[in-house]
């Protein structure tokens, strides 16, 4: 490719400039707003100076939903670990 000409052309160029600046933008604010990361089954949050620390998993109660007489009974089943 030295001294060859480019895979692509100046439109093709511009517009992928285009895309690249406008998306940083809310790129940037996305990642202002919401700072966690997940990598694998773990998630970290993206702390100042670059520095991510673990996550602590958040637990939920999920609920069954069934019918019995025309009424509608909640049933704890169990308390899930939301990744």
């Amino acid at each position: 490719m030295s001294n060859g000409s480019l895979p692509f052309n100046k439109f093709d160029f511009v517009v992928g400039w285009l895309f690249r600046e406008c998306s940083s933008l809310y790129l940037f604010l996305v990642a202002l707003w919401n700072p966690s990361i997940r990598w694998r089954a773990r998630t970290y949050k993206l702390r100042w100076g670059g520095v991510a620390e673990e996550m602590k998993p958040k637990k939920a109660t999920v609920y069954s939903v069934s019918t019995f007489s025309n009424n509608l009974l909640y049933n704890k089943i169990s308390t899930l670990i939301i990744v």
